[in-house]
This record gives structure tokens, C-alpha cells and sequence, in this order.
């Protein structure tokens, strides 16, 4: 049966060959698996011994690509040799031996192709052929990658950020080579596949039968087509008792998972997910932080490059520093699934009922020495400024032994160890016992979703806290391929609990507007209402 090509499918595979990447991203049973067998025989078609390298995160699906492949092989040939015929010529299939084929069939295509495990070759003479290779898509296999390349499904990728990784630098390496990437929005948008696609801000999108182009806020060329899009070219949506075509509004009305058909069918991107921290309470904080808050990402340290780092440090600390109350938070660099995680440092104030983080620092060290210096030299030049320090609160988790050190070396203010897995009592008789891991990780993200978190708008601050995840209310967190771990997630949060550490909260919280307060409340029923409030954000 002839292929019924759509308008966005033709597009898409005659922009395909012009254009070095393209995301696609269209609602389900639109036809991607067909559309990138027809792009794979074009590539191995116009070039002479090229690899097609196809990747699914269903390999059913990579199986499948096979079979359509044929299939649109036939219905190209079939066309090609109507056109022959048209200007008097004779178009024959023929194997390697010379043998030609008098009629177009699914068999005698079947002969042109020589079918390995997971491959399709073309043969351009008895010498040279084109392939089209089929693999799974971890970061192992990504770096046979070559040639063109066809990633399906991405959203459903889980380690999609290491795939890229490994995948990016061979399609970078030949400007003949291609990309082409499909799938629909994923249900985390800490996922990658969430921001590759992202519509331009405040951009819409009115049914129109050839689906819509745009630059994604992330810079690469996409193509969209959902539901109304698909209505508009023909693919309809039919009742699944009657069998009797509805309207999208219909179709979603009698859907089982309303979140699920908004992204499957109107490509939604619908925040939150597993992520602990929605983007969107992360972007707020970002928003408010914008003017007065500071970030370093230092990366590696060298040792002749430490006092180069800690000066930059200080200035920065000096910058944001005032008389007001101040709590620090150090996350210590660990290993992580053989990866090594940076060490973190943030210093939070104070604003009546908001935090908020001044200056978040990360770096990688092998140096400890370096490390303390970075707390003590940045402690020490709050107090120059005059601050007031709660406390300093450590995570002891993984090196309490060093932990144990510092804290005895740390004299600017009071040192708190803080162990993750430690249980401690909430007050809370819905869930008295919690573990200090959920306890100070709802600190942080309860303050944030109530609109009282400023934090330095950086996008590498956003896609570290995206890290963090909340599985069935437990705080885990991803390892990204750098090796970051939610590191600046856990020092902000451990710095927001040192400001409540001396049990004196309602020196905290000055009238709002009186920034510089530091006494204690005159109103007793403040006080009472300040812990009610921030027990719910411990607690969530």
C-alpha cells in the first residue's frame, strides 16, 4: 500500500538535507517512525556509502523502522518507475549478480537489502552500499554514533543529557551530517527533551494543516504539529466505543489522564513532574534575586589558581554583604556513581519572612585546605560588613570525620553538623519523625513555592536545583554528566535552617519594609505566628 504522505512529513523530509538539526515534535500516531525511515532512505539514497544511525527509546520501535523502510523504499521505486516510463525509459530492479526483477514488489525490494541484526543495507553497486544501523540509546552505544543521526522518542530517554553528550561532537564533526530528533513533551521538566522544544515566550499556535516552525527557546530549528494541526491535514481522532470521529475537545473530555493527553496531544509542557522544585518557583526566585544576588561556578581549582578564586570570592561576598542576619550553608564535595561532585557554599539573609541567597558559590578542589579557606575568608568578610551570623550548618552526611574538623576550626560563628539520614522530631503529630534530608529539602522548596526564596538568576542554579527529585516524599537526586548533584540545592538549604538555628526566630523577622531590624518583636502573637508559619514550611 502507497504511502499517504502529510503535508509536515513532506516538509520536514525535504528540509531535512538543508538544515543541520531539526527537533520534531508532533502528538502520537502522527507518523514520526514513518517520516524518519523516509529521511534515513533519502540520506543513504543521495549519499554513497553512508551510515544512518537510528535510536529509540523503544528498540520495538527500532525494529519497526526496518519494516517501514521497505515499505517507503516501495512506494519511492513504484513513483520513480512511472516517471521512467513517462519519458520512454525502463526502470528494473536488479541484484548484485545481474539478475533484474520485471515487477516492483515488496520481495523483489526485499533483494536489494541485505538485513543484518538491527541493519538495513542499500547497495549502490556491487562495492559500495548505504546502511542504516539500529541501536539502543545509552551513552555506551551513543559513541558509535556517526553519520547521520535519528533520535526517537527522547523524552523517554532517562539518561538523554550523557546520550547528547556522547552523540554531539560526532554530528559536529562533518557539516554533511544530520540530525533529526522526535518525541513528545515529557511528563519532568527537569528532562532536557522539556527544553529543546520550548516555544519562544508568549508565542501561540492556531491550527494550520502544515504544523508550525519556530527557533525553540533553546536555538534549534523545531517543528510542531498537535491535535488541531493534525485535524487540519486529514489524521482524526476517533471514539473508542462507537468508533465514530470526535473533535479534540471531545477526545480530551473522555480521557482517563487529562495531564497525559495535554502533552501527548496538545505537546503541553505541564511543570513539575518528579522534580522537587517546580521550574516555574525556581524562575520566581530567580526573578526576585535578579538585582542583588551573586553566583561563582568556579570549576576546577587549580592550586596555582587558589588565591586568584578566593579573592574573586571575597569581592563578591563584600558585594552583597550588609549588617543584616546572615546563615551559611557548606555542602562538601563527594562521589557520586564514580563521578566527583563540586563542594558548595551559600550565604542567606534574612528579609522579614523571605530568604534570601545572596551568593552561591560552587567549585571543585582537591586541595581541603582550599576549601576551608573559602568558608573562612567568606564568613570573615560578612563580619567585616558588619552581618550577623546565625550559624554556619554543614553537611556531615558523607565526611563527617573532616566535618568534625572544621567545626573545630571555625570561629566566626556557631557550627552546626548536619547528618541527611539523620530522623529527627517535627512536632508534628500527622508525621511526627522525619529524616533531616526531607525536613530541610521541604525548607527550601516550601519557601520557594510560597514566593519568599530569591536566589541568583543564573540558568546553571535552575539546572542544578532541577536535579532534585521527590519520589513518594523522599528527596533523590540525579548526577548530571559533569558530576553536579543538587551540590548548590543542598548548601542553600542547609543555609536557611542555620538562620533559624538559635531557636530565636522571632529576632528574625523585623516589620516588612524594616530590612535592617535585628530586635526582638514587640508582639508576642508575631512570634507565635512566624513559627506556625515556618514549621509549615519544614513540615510541608
Amino acid at each position: 500500500m502507497a504511502i499517504h504522505w502529510l503535508p509536515p512529513q513532506k516538509e520536514l523530509i525535504r528540509r531535512f538535507g538543508s538544515v543541520g538539526m531539526i527537533y520534531w515534535e508532533a502528538r502520537r500516531q502522527f507518523g514520526k517512525t514513518t517520516t524518519m525511515a523516509g529521511v534515513a532512505l533519502k540520506q543513504m539514497m543521495k549519499h554513497r556509502g553512508r551510515l544512518v544511525t537510528f535510536a529509540s527509546a523503544s528498540i520495538n520501535v527500532g525494529k519497526e523502522l526496518i519494516y517501514k523502510e521497505a515499505n517507503v523504499l516501495n512506494d519511492a521505486m513504484s513513483e520513480m518507475r512511472a516517471q521512467a516510463a513517462a519519458n520512454g525509459m525502463k526502470l528494473t530492479l536488479a541484484e548484485n549478480n545481474g539478475k533484474e526483477y520485471s515487477a516492483i514488489d515488496i520481495d523483489g525490494i526485499a533483494d536489494l537489502f541485505e538485513r543484518s541484526r538491527l541493519e538495513m543495507r542499500l547497495w549502490h553497486s556491487q562495492s559500495v552500499c548505504s546502511r542504516t544501523q539500529i541501536i539502543a540509546p545509552n551513552p555506551a552505544t551513543a559513541r558509535g554514533f556517526s553519520g547521520d543521526v535519528l533520535l526517537d522518542e527522547i523524552g523517554f530517554i532517562p539518561d538523554f543529557v550523557e546520550v547528547w553528550e556522547a552523540m554531539e561532537p560526532i554530528a559536529s564533526r562533518d557539516p554533511s551530517f544530520r540530525v533529526l530528533m522526535a518525541s513528545t513533551p515529557p511528563g519532568d521538566e527537569s528532562h532536557l527533551c522539556y527544553k529543546i522544544g520550548e516555544p519562544p515566550e508568549g508565542m501561540r499556535f492556531e491550527p494550520c494543516g502544515d504544523g508550525h516552525w519556530y527557533r525553540s527557546q533553546a536555538g534549534i530549528l523545531t517543528l510542531r504539529v498537535d491535535v488541531w494541526d493534525g485535524q487540519e491535514c486529514g489524521v482524526r481522532l476517533y471514539d473508542l466505543e462507537t468508533r465514530e470521529p470526535i473533535t479534540p475537545e471531545q477526545h480530551r473530555d473522555r480521557a482517563l489522564d487529562k495531564d497525559g493527553w495535554d502533552r501527548n496531544y496538545a505537546l503541553k509542557r505541564i511543570p513539575g513532574g518528579l522534580v522537587a522544585m517546580p521550574a516555574v518557583a525556581i524562575d520566581a526566585a530567580r526573578a526576585k534575586g535578579r538585582e542583588e544576588c551573586v553566583a561563582l561556578d568556579l570549576g576546577t581549582v587549580a592550586p596555582e589558581n587558589e588565591e586568584i578564586a578566593l579573592q574573586r570570592i571575597v569581592s563578591q561576598v563584600l558585594n552583597v554583604a550588609n549588617q543584616g542576619i546572615w546563615g551559611a550553608g557548606y555542602d562538601i564535595a563527594t562521589t557520586t556513581n564514580k563521578k566527583s561532585n563540586p563542594s558548595s557554599l551559600t550565604l542567606s539573609q534574612a528579609r522579614g519572612p523571605e530568604r534570601w541567597a545572596r551568593f552561591i558559590v560552587r567549585w571543585k578542589s582537591a586541595n581541603p585546605d582550599f576549601s576551608e579557606a573559602v568558608l573562612k575568608r567568606s564568613l570573615a568578610a560578612l563580619k567585616q560588613a558588619g552581618a550577623r551570623i546565625q550559624a554556619l550548618n554543614i553537611d556531615a552526611s558523607n565526611e563527617r570525620y573532616y566535618a568534625t574538623q572544621l567545626k573545630s576550626r571555625i570561629t566566626d560563628c556557631p557550627v552546626n553538623l548536619i547528618v541527611s539520614g539523620e530522623v529527627v522530631e517535627t512536632g508534628d503529630p500527622t508525621q511526627p519523625e522525619m529524616r533531616q534530608k526531607e525536613r530541610l529539602g521541604n525548607l527550601l522548596v516550601n519557601t520557594a513555592n510560597a514566593r519568599l526564596l530569591a536566589c541568583p538568576d543564573v540558568e546553571w542554579i535552575k539546572t542544578d536545583w532541577l536535579l532534585v527529585k521527590k519520589e513518594k516524599g523522599l528527596f533523590v537526586t540525579e548526577v548530571d554528566p559533569a558530576g553536579n548533584h543538587g551540590d548548590t540545592f543542598d548548601s542553600t538549604k542547609h543555609s536557611l535552617d542555620a538562620l533559624e538555628s538559635s531557636g530565636e526566630i522571632e529576632a528574625l523577622f523585623p516589620a516588612i519594609g524594616d530590612l535592617a531590624a535585628s530586635g526582638r518583636s514587640k508582639d508576642p502573637s508575631w512570634m507565635d505566628r512566624t513559627q506556625d508559619f515556618f514549621k509549615g514550611l519544614l513540615y510541608g
